[in-house]
């Protein structure tokens, strides 16, 4: 085999999978919603039960989105947490940044042995990918305001719901029981 074209491949390492964003972009479209209805304060543990997570996660994820002035948090017993601005003041890409910062969306490999053309450059290529793929979704989310998307995501639900990780479609009962929870 010659060795100019060749590289050794390395056990491909796991990757670690960021829900951070499409969570709080849940959260912020229950919130919107919520406001749409008539009803701005919602708890932690009201978003929590419709993320399937726990309240402990919800205000961690808010932390930055009130830093940010998305939200505002009020304590106490009739305390919650609303809207900090319209959501028509609130892009996707505002939630983005907020919640994941300055993390890339793609990150490369590093301390690849240089051992021929192609593992000598490739670094430098992938970053340059990144970058590019960073600036295209950040374009696309900050076109996208947060009050858009809900009516995006509301006028999905008049299809055909599909449960989670089976692909089958729930059954009358099944969509009764769940409608109010």
């Amino acid at each position: 085999m010659d060795a100019e074209w060749f590289c050794p491949q390395e056990r491909p390492t796991p990757a670690l999978i960021d829900i951070r964003f499409p969570t709080a972009l849940q959260m912020m479209l229950t919130l919107a919603n919520a406001d749409r209805a008539g009803y701005p304060l919602v708890t932690s543990e009201q978003l929590a039960r419709g993320l399937g997570s726990t309240a402990s996660l919800v205000r961690r994820l808010l932390i930055p989105l009130g830093r940010d002035g998305m939200v505002h948090s009020s304590l106490g017993k009739s305390g919650g947490v609303q809207l900090g601005r319209s959501a028509s003041d609130i892009t996707l890409g505002d939630i983005y940044r907020s919640i994941v910062g300055d993390k890339p969306l793609l990150a490369g490999r590093t301390g690849v042995p240089h051992l021929c053309d192609v593992s000598s450059s490739v670094e430098n290529y992938f970053a340059s990918l990144a970058a590019d793929a960073d600036q295209a979704v950040q374009t696309m989310l900050g076109e996208r305001t947060l009050e858009r998307s809900l009516d995006e995501v509301l006028a999905l639900k008049h299809k055909r719901p599909v449960t989670r990780n089976t692909g089958a479609t729930p059954d009358r009962k099944t969509r009764i029981l769940t409608k109010g929870k």
